[in-house]
């Protein structure tokens, strides 16, 4: 676990993978003055990076949820939050979204002992991707695709799914 702290602090990633998906401008804390009192439960059964999109859209390693556990979390209403899954940096989602952005207002908030509970689960995928996943966490390399004796169509998806993967490593500043 010490190794997988050292990691998570040590990271600092671009939102470049999701920035595509919600745009430059939505995907940064914007300055608000309300605070907000979190309590986010990592309801899966695998660890969660937390991480906090920054005023540039930087996202920071706010912290690694283990399994079934939580954290409380002082933040502004409108700023973004993600959560990735460890080691496949996999997104999780909260109420089916990947970005769960603070609402504004709040709700009926005053201390940090009334705080709102943000559940982390892991997202609906269909059970071909599911089992496309499985593949993919089994391969050592892409070049093992080929070798599997799958239908050229589930080759292709599997080869797909390993280049949005390579893609997203990089964009997270884990490959060069």
């Amino acid at each position: 676990m010490q190794g997988l702290y050292y990691l998570a602090n040590t990271l600092i990633m671009s939102a470049r993978f999701l920035a595509k998906k919600y745009g430059e401008e939505q995907l940064r804390s914007k300055v608000s003055a309300q605070p907000c009192y979190l309590r986010f439960f990592n309801s899966t059964e695998h660890s969660v990076f937390l991480l906090w999109a920054d005023y540039k859209g930087r996202l920071l390693v706010y912290r690694v949820l283990p399994p079934s556990s939580h954290c409380d979390v002082n933040t502004y209403a409108t700023h973004p939050w993600l959560f990735l899954r460890f080691p496949t940096f996999d997104p999780m989602v909260v109420d089916r979204e990947e970005v769960y952005f603070v609402p504004e207002p709040c709700g009926r908030q005053s201390t940090a002992s009334d705080r709102t509970e943000v559940f982390i689960t892991n997202p609906l995928l269909s059970l071909r991707r599911l089992a496309l996943r499985s593949v993919r966490n089994a391969l050592s390399s892409a070049r093992g695709v080929a070798l599997l004796e799958l239908p050229r169509g589930l080759q292709r998806e599997l080869a797909q799914l390993l280049e949005e993967d390579r893609e997203r490593r990089r964009d997270l500043g884990l490959l060069r």
